[in-house]
């Protein structure tokens, strides 16, 4: 521009030496033509110096062509058509912006679609035009990536425990007892998903003006708005990492959750971890329930332990985070159960143990054997197997025995009950597929049932087991997820044994969903820290086939 006023100049000056030259140049006649020529050469001179002038002041008046509202809409029009090329050559300076990148990762893929599905905009009142320049005020709707996500984090709990309810644990949990990553980012992608759904609550609106200058013949926008610098891929892999660690962090449903390889033995429980609680005290087993409760391992299941109950002698607990359990005698209708409440962390925990882990080996061991080699917590009779020939066996997922004289029990691999009723009639291959669809871990044979779904099945007769007589009895029941109740009612002074009905009375009253009786009579007995707990019928015990058992899943190390 500079370059521009010295030549205008130096023309000006031109001018005027010239006509000032011709002026003198001329004889006396001429005096006319020299007033003539003067006015002449000093309009031209006051109109290079009025050039002059406005150069310098900004007021040369140039000719535009083209209107520059229609390119600012031609812009906008690009930019929201996803044509982020075409957008670029409204610009002045030719940049590139982050949210043209696209995105590589679901979640990003996911918000930018929803980014730019939600961008709009506005322009607010006439656009002021300044001969070379012109200003517009405009107003931009945007997704607030921030309400989304905080909106995505509330709906995380939800989503979550939807898959704890419909999956099992293996399905929820990787070899080492956490919850899988895939999970995870199912969980957050899906309330991602449900999160932008309701958009119109996560919205941002902006105003701010836009400039443009005319240039080379057109007219350019000077920048470019600041939302197309947004990385939307980054910030959704942020905002997963940031909601998923904040939540695991917050919620002890998400926990560690230990689990025993099939196959191996579990480990050693810590004998620091039983306690003995008096009916006149009973801080310790209070506090070993309220550390179950904080850590998430009673996930806020109802306790059939209350200190509303009328003892019979002192009470044995165990604690650690993957496993509660509760042994206590009660007077109940004026018999004395013995009963053990379990809960464990994972279905792995729940056991069954046969003598010298073979089908049909024939050896017997007492109780407290099994108990100690085991590495149980708290261990008891289960049914005997190989004093019958009586039943449908199942072990280790297979099918080993088939009758069907009597009420099963099977227990699949997420410690849930199932019954067959006796007189069924399934083959061999018809039990070994429902055991497959199934994931049957173990089978009991001994029965019968005494509550099925939350109801008690009265007896009117059995083949084994003396049902419709007084006798010692024990039955493990199933109370919700993971939670089991074992009972046993025995001889205890003047309080009396009990029928299979009297039983199933005093079993369901402590809350049991599912109930099933094991073989009783001395061959009832429960060991904890290497001890009968319960009084065995004629005081000593008797060898056996088989337990039951729950084990800690807690790692020795830990």
């Amino acid at each position: 521009m500079e370059q521009q006023y010295i030549l205008i100049f130096i023309l000006l000056v031109a001018t005027l030496l010239v006509g000032l030259i011709l002026l003198l140049s001329l004889d006396q006649e001429m005096v006319i033509h020299r007033l003539t020529g003067g006015i002449a050469i000093c309009l031209v001179s006051l109109a290079l110096f009025s050039a002059v002038f406005s150069m310098g002041s900004g007021c040369l008046y140039v000719k535009t062509l083209g209107d520059p509202r229609l390119t600012l809409l031609s812009y906008y029009e690009a930019i929201l058509a996803g044509d982020y090329a075409k957008s670029h050559t409204f610009l002045k300076e030719n940049t590139s912006w982050l949210l043209e990148n696209g995105a590589s990762s679901k979640e990003g893929k996911l918000l930018q679609k929803a980014y730019e599905k939600q961008l709009k905009y506005q322009f607010l009142g006439d656009m002021v035009v300044d001969q070379l320049s012109a200003t517009q005020l405009v107003e931009v709707t945007t997704l607030d990536l921030g309400k989304v996500e905080a909106r995505a984090a509330s709906l995380i709990d939800g989503l979550l425990e939807e898959r704890v309810e419909a999956l099992s644990r293996k399905e929820l949990y990787d070899s080492q007892g956490n919850y899988r990553k895939e999970l995870l980012d199912e969980v957050y992608l899906e309330a991602l998903s449900v999160a932008i759904l309701d958009a119109k609550e996560c919205l941002h609106k902006e105003s701010y003006v836009m400039t443009l200058e005319y240039a080379q013949g057109e007219w350019q926008v000077v920048k470019a708005d600041s939302f197309l610098s947004t990385n939307v891929d980054q910030y959704a892999e942020n905002a997963k990492i940031t909601i998923l660690n904040n939540y695991l962090a917050d919620n002890q449903v998400i926990k560690k959750i230990y689990t025993i390889e099939e196959g191996k033995l579990p480990p050693r429980p810590d004998a620091n971890a039983y306690g003995r609680a008096s009916a006149a005290d009973l801080s310790g087993v209070l506090e070993a329930i309220e550390k179950a409760k904080e850590s998430g391992l009673l996930e806020g299941q109802k306790m059939a332990f209350s200190t509303e109950s009328n003892f019979y002698g002192d009470i044995e607990y165990y604690y650690d985070e993957t496993i509660l359990m509760i042994l206590w005698k009660e007077i109940l209708d004026g018999h004395v159960y013995s009963f053990c409440e379990v809960k464990i962390g994972d279905p792995s925990q729940f056991r069954r143990m046969i003598a010298d882990d073979t089908y049909g080996s024939g050896k017997q061991y007492y109780c407290t054997h099994y108990a100690k080699i085991s590495n149980s917590v708290v261990a008891m009779n289960a049914d005997f197997y190989t004093f019958r020939n009586l039943g449908i066996t199942v072990y280790d997922r297979t099918v080993h025995r088939v009758d069907h004289t009597l009420d099963v029990l099977m227990v699949d691999q997420d410690g849930k009950f199932h019954f067959i009723e006796r007189g069924s009639g399934m083959s061999k291959e018809e039990l070994q597929s429902y055991v497959d669809e199934n994931k049957i871990q173990f089978s009991l044979a001994f029965g019968p049932v005494l509550v099925k779904d939350g109801e008690i099945v009265p007896c009117h007769g059995y083949p084994i087991g003396e049902a419709m007589q007084v006798y010692s009895r024990a039955g493990i029941g199933w109370m919700d997820d993971l939670h089991y109740l074992y009972a046993e009612v025995g001889h205890y002074g003047d309080a009396p044994v009990a029928t299979v009905n009297q039983f199933a009375e005093g079993f369901y009253s402590k809350g049991v969903y599912q109930a099933y009786n094991l073989d009783g009579g001395q061959t009832g007995e429960v060991v904890s820290n290497g001890k009968t707990f319960n009084w065995v019928d004629f005081g000593y015990e008797r060898p056996v086939s088989d337990i039951i058992y729950f084990a800690t899943a807690l790692p020795e190390k830990e």
